[in-house]
């Protein structure tokens, strides 16, 4: 707005009988330096609160966590009476210390219930599968996990690391294979491993390692100097494999 009222009076900024004005003398503060200088200002501002929020900064993930439901229709005052066995099978859960535990978690878009109060916990060493039809919620609970959608209520713990308080470093316990392929047509496979793996923070001689075990397990070997464009679907599937199990994670697949 200030920038729209410089150049509305910008015959009266070139007509100052005071002093000679050229245009390299419109970039002061009082013209349209101002004007710019506040953009770039506001610009990094808003940048940085889009970094804080998309990463999981901790005042806003610690104010969500202590939201209580409470209850206000028969239905919430029915969910809080659950059944002896459920309410025994989430107890334990919360006391326990396997590597993934999902805790009493409910989302909600506007009046539709899409995870309902939803507790389960995997040990080390043990495939997962969360099975269901359209639409029962299952992409939303493994985006829970992720922590790219947060739950109006209960946590989720990687490693005893709260997803919803520290996302961040839950997340370097975690790896994820979305559904869709995710991959640059312009990077040779080692290239993919090596970006993510030092995106996770992973060292030189550790990234070197995994990905020479990663390329054999998964039988990607001799075309780990391929373009990933040029692989079949299935090998770019196992590369989003790799990419997913880089470092000691857990790995969720969606689909």
């Amino acid at each position: 707005m200030r920038a729209a009222f410089v150049s509305i009076n910008l015959f009266g900024l070139l007509c100052d009988e005071v002093t000679t004005v050229t245009p390299s003398s419109l970039e002061a503060i009082t013209r349209f330096g101002g004007p710019i200088l506040y953009l770039v200002l506001y610009g990094w501002f808003l940048f940085a609160v889009l970094v804080l929020a998309e990463s999981g900064s901790i005042l806003p993930r610690r104010l969500a966590s202590l939201r209580r439901h409470k209850p206000t229709t028969e239905q919430d005052f029915l969910l809080q009476s659950e059944k002896q066995d459920v309410a025994a099978a989430a107890s334990d859960i919360s006391t326990s210390n396997n590597v993934l535990r999902v805790l009493q978690v409910t989302k909600s878009y506007g009046k539709t219930k899409v995870v309902d109060n939803v507790s389960l916990d995997v040990s080390r060493d043990t495939v997962f599968a969360l099975l269901g039809p359209s639409g029962a919620g299952k992409t939303v609970s493994f985006s829970m996990i992720s922590g790219d959608i947060k739950p109006d209520r209960g946590d989720i713990y990687i490693n005893g690391v709260s997803v919803l308080r520290q996302p961040r470093v839950a997340r370097l316990s975690l790896g994820v294979c979305p559904q869709f392929t995710a991959i640059d047509s312009q990077l040779t496979v080692r290239e993919h491993l090596v970006i993510y793996g030092r995106l996770k923070g992973l060292g030189r001689a550790a990234l070197r390692h995994d990905i020479d075990a990663l390329m054999d397990a998964i039988k990607l070997t001799p075309y780990v100097d391929r373009l990933a464009s040029k692989l079949s679907g299935g090998n770019q599937r196992k590369l989003s494999l790799a990419i997913a199990l880089l470092g000691k994670v857990i790995c969720c697949f969606q689909g």
